[in-house]
């Protein structure tokens, strides 16, 4: 389960990168976290980075079940390989959706 979490942080990762079109350190947001034991401490307790709004509803529930604070609760790897080609055929068929992420700015390369 705790790869759960870390395929969370991940797909956060992509997420934020391609909506906002730049990289974003996971955490970054809580200024007062300068340690990983600090951010590991503040995690254990239930502290998630914010999901941007833009990002569509389905992946963020996705995210955020993979990162649940308790293990259970999270998905397994069949789960999440079931709910991530879901999406797919969503985008797929249904493109205009989702093009609202399309047309958001380029990734600036790093």
């Amino acid at each position: 389960m705790s790869d759960m979490y870390s395929i969370a942080m991940v797909m956060w990762e992509l997420v934020v990168r391609t909506v906002t079109g730049k990289h974003q350190n996971p955490y970054g947001e809580y200024s007062d976290l300068k340690f990983d034991f600090q951010v590991l401490m503040k995690a254990v307790k239930g502290l998630r980075p914010s999901i941007p709004e833009e990002v569509p509803f389905s992946l963020c529930a996705v995210i955020i079940r993979c990162w649940h604070a308790e293990p259970r609760g999270r998905h397994s790897s069949v789960e999440l390989l079931s709910m991530l080609e879901e999406i797919q055929a969503d985008y797929s068929e249904n493109p205009e959706r989702w093009r609202a992420a399309d047309d958001e700015p380029s990734i600036e390369a790093s």
